[in-house]
């Protein structure tokens, strides 16, 4: 999009920045690292994610990310297609 995204109201406007530019349909899921995710759908407020309590135990160096989102669409995926809300799945692909 061009814009800063560099806090979670940074990325509710690349959200919907981003909706706008795909016709105004469907939703962004966008991925905040220890921040958990943000979903912004079409017609409704954006929702953040936290990562739930206690899966963040200690400070670590990132040395390599590649994969990080994979694996978060990968479970969303998974939660999705066994029925679970976009929200629940969200927060369950964030743990």
């Amino acid at each position: 999009t061009g814009l800063p995204c560099e806090t979670i109201e940074d990325a509710k406007k690349c959200g919907a920045a981003l909706l706008k530019k795909m016709g105004g349909k469907g939703y962004v899921l966008v991925t905040l690292g220890k921040d958990g995710c943000l979903v912004v759908p079409a017609d409704g407020d954006a929702l953040h994610v936290p990562i739930p309590q206690g899966f963040l135990l200690q400070k670590e160096e990132v040395v390599d990310s590649s994969g990080a989102g994979d694996s978060f669409i990968g479970a969303l995926s998974f939660f999705l297609a066994r029925g679970l809300s976009l929200e629940e799945g969200s927060r369950r692909a964030c743990g």
